[in-house]
């Protein structure tokens, strides 16, 4: 059976969820993950002796965090060896401090640089800004590939290693396909790039091809960012996935997010916590100009699922269970053995019976 290439990144992109729950030191559960990133590959049919893990894993965690909040790792296609696909592990589904720092800090917005000048009027949420930061700073530590290098210096020497121009896929879910879309655009940028500090050249010729492969990714920046992502990064080159019952790729758009409270009728309606969180959605997208690059990319069409009468259910759903069955993964990529907590909070895993309808 064969499996395209959104497929395969999608299959890297829950992989990256490997470990989430380990609350050691960083280095520590970077050697612990990457054993079992290794295996994870191996068992997947979309990257079954296809990718092999060559840098990472790194993990980063904010101030006084128990758990991990970044995580990334990189793999090199194997009959391809110029082609490489960079991961961005999504929001920790344990870390609370990534859910309020990186996911929800949109209120505020930090200009989108370009070495050290300002892309006039292109901003993006401090949150995001924040997560940007930090990946930018992962550095593999020993005893996992890559040890000592950070992603853009791994990427460098690739560039001046290769026989061929790089081929280069950024790929993530949720966080992980907000990251992808603003890490794409800041490869892609600095690609050929001699007018930026030395530290961020990676592609001296400029000839390498980026391409952005975004699941579930809420927006970024402002419309300015989006307009100048949209110059570097065309329809064929920034590819989003959102389903369009999932909460996160509607946010932070005020048209998008205005459809909330409807959004899982009639099988479900908000209650008085999601009306507050809707509440201050709605403000954001208000106050701020939040626009998606590539912003006319249709979504995919979502289904109910019947058995999910809460609210909080449904949204769980469309940001988790429902990828794998847009994609055409159903039954290949269990979203279960990267997310176990789904048996405990979803009646569909345990409901033989249940089925979908149609929204």
């Amino acid at each position: 059976m064969k499996f395209n290439i959104d497929q395969q990144m999608l299959t890297l992109s829950y992989i990256s969820y490997t470990g989430y729950c380990l609350a050691g030191s960083d280095k520590h559960n970077a050697r612990k993950i990457a054993p079992k990133i290794v295996e994870d590959l191996a068992l997947e049919l979309p990257t079954a002796n296809k990718w092999r893990l060559v840098w990472g894993p790194a993990v980063s965690e904010l101030f006084l965090s128990i758990f991990d909040d970044n995580m990334a790792y990189i793999v090199q296609h194997i009959e391809k060896p110029n082609c490489f696909a960079v991961v961005f592990r999504g929001t920790n589904p344990v870390s609370l401090s990534n859910w309020i720092d990186e996911d929800f800090f949109v209120f505020r917005k930090d200009p989108w640089m370009l070495g050290n000048k300002r892309i006039p009027g292109a901003k993006i949420s401090h949150g995001t800004n924040l997560a940007m930061r930090k990946v930018k700073k992962l550095e593999a530590p020993s005893g996992v590939p890559g040890a000592g290098t950070t992603m853009l210096q791994f990427l460098r020497i690739q560039s001046e290693t290769q026989n061929k121009p790089l081929e280069v896929y950024v790929t993530g879910h949720s966080l992980g396909g907000t990251l992808s879309a603003t890490y794409g655009l800041f490869l892609k940028q600095c690609s050929g790039n001699q007018d930026i500090p030395v530290k961020e050249r990676w592609d001296p010729t400029g000839k390498a091809k980026i391409t952005v492969k975004a699941f579930a990714g809420a927006t970024a920046g402002n419309r300015a960012f989006a307009e100048y992502s949209d110059k570097l990064l065309d329809k064929k080159t920034m590819n989003r996935f959102g389903n369009s019952l999932d909460l996160v790729p509607n946010a932070w758009s005020n048209e998008t997010v205005k459809t909330w409270p409807d959004i899982f009728k009639p099988v479900a309606k908000p209650n008085w916590f999601f009306d507050l969180f809707i509440f201050q959605a709605k403000l954001a997208s208000l106050l701020t100009d939040y626009t998606q690059p590539q912003a006319s990319t249709p979504l995919l069409p979502g289904t109910l699922s019947e058995p999910c009468k809460t609210y909080f259910q449904q949204t769980i759903y469309q940001h988790v269970v429902a990828y794998p069955i847009l994609l055409g993964l159903e039954g290949v990529l269990d979203p279960v053995k990267y997310f176990p907590i789904l048996k405990d909070v979803l009646p569909c895993f345990h409901d033989p019976k249940g089925v979908e309808v149609s929204a």
